[in-house]
């Protein structure tokens, strides 16, 4: 069984994981408009966002089903690629990759486009402009930095030992039907022993508990992908289970007013994770001309799309607009002028690598979050 195991491996490796793109793409789109929507919920100005004067709380609602998996997800995608990245690089070749198509952007957006944000902001309240460098929504790139260098000895252990106890151990373990619910279980402790609440659980940038996540579900999709085909084989097992239990917990939680408690949120965020990476390896594992070219753009847009929500923000919220037209408005001129910006990007050179990108351009994958442009 562990031959075999180690032959689906090898399979695994040789396979693009279209399903895992889709999911990375609609993650990013989704937190570009949930960044939108945050400008009209009536706490938009305590985080430092530009508010419109009328909220829209309605909005808020289908985001708490969001918040619990939008971003861990990505760090778990972000464990994948990582994962698939060594296939084709040694750790001095990687160390640069990550140095130049993560830490450039991260330290160029800190201190010229997210500087930008309490320029716009500020005199929208009355207030002097400034300019202020901070990473703002670019924590996420730090994190996937941070975690790189502290997890590099132990990927490449596992990596270049496929055949290890633990991974025999699981590879048993995801034989039964809930056996990947065992992953659940550090993932609902961390944030226990850590102190969140549920009410603080979707504070991710930053917290304790936000760090320990973010690296537990790095390393988990790192796992789950070195485990080759025995995962997606329990994926398929698991579906419906993992959906319906997700759906029921948020039910629980919306019932209770979102008062209920930390290691039931976990459990939810976990089972939303799951489902949507076995509904996604079921129905999305397919390449698409729209799949390329939104994978390429979705880095830079990332990078690009808060400046230029505030830029926009600060002229249309002092439009005597009602917040139903404003909101779409305003998410709809956002993601024109990111995709417009990509457009002009990518036909540069010189400002190719500030935002991700390589170099020399690339039919299939030209910009995408650098753990997982082979996922």
């Amino acid at each position: 069984m562990e031959k075999n195991a180690g032959d689906s491996l090898k399979t695994q490796k040789a396979e693009r994981r279209h399903d895992v793109d889709w999911l990375r793409v609609i993650a990013l789109l989704l937190l570009i408009v949930y960044h939108a929507a945050v400008g009209f919920q009536p706490w938009a100005y305590s985080i430092g966002f530009i508010q419109h004067p009328e909220s829209l709380e309605w909005l808020w609602l289908p985001l708490t089903v969001l918040n619990v998996w939008r971003i861990p997800i990505l760090f778990m995608i972000s464990g994948m690629g990582l994962r698939f990245a060594m296939e084709r690089r040694n750790g001095k070749q990687l160390m640069q990759d990550r140095l130049l198509r993560i830490g450039l952007p991260l330290v160029f957006g800190t201190f010229t486009l997210n500087a930008l944000l309490p320029y716009f902001a500020l005199p929208y309240y009355g207030l002097a402009p400034a300019l202020r460098p901070n990473d703002a929504h670019l924590w996420f790139l730090s994190n996937i930095l941070v975690y790189f260098f502290i997890f590099s000895i132990l990927l490449w252990r596992l990596k270049n030992n496929p055949d290890n106890r633990l991974f025999r151990l699981l590879r048993r373990l995801l034989r039964f039907r809930l056996g990947l619910y065992a992953f659940a279980l550090p993932y609902m402790l961390a944030p226990l022993a850590l102190g969140a609440t549920a009410e603080s659980f979707i504070s991710y940038r930053y917290t304790l508990h936000g760090w320990a996540l973010g690296g537990l579900c790095l390393l988990t999709g790192f796992i789950f992908i070195s485990l080759g085909e025995a995962f997606w084989q329990a994926l398929k097992r698991v579906r419906r289970v993992a959906l319906c239990l997700a759906v029921a917990l948020y039910a629980l939680r919306f019932a209770l007013a979102f008062d209920t408690h930390v290691a039931l949120v976990a459990l939810e965020s976990f089972s939303w994770i799951i489902a949507l990476l076995a509904y996604a390896a079921r129905y999305l594992n397919r390449d698409s001309k729209l799949l390329r070219y939104l994978s390429g753009a979705l880095y830079p847009a990332y990078i690009l799309h808060l400046p230029l929500q505030f830029a926009l923000s600060a002229t249309l919220f002092r439009q005597p607009l009602r917040a139903e037209l404003a909101f779409p408005l305003l998410l709809g001129g956002v993601l024109l002028c990111s995709f417009a910006l990509y457009e002009i990007i990518r036909r540069l050179k010189p400002l190719r690598p500030f935002f991700g990108m390589k170099l020399a351009s690339s039919k299939r994958k030209n910009a995408t979050l650098p753990e997982a442009e082979s996922a």
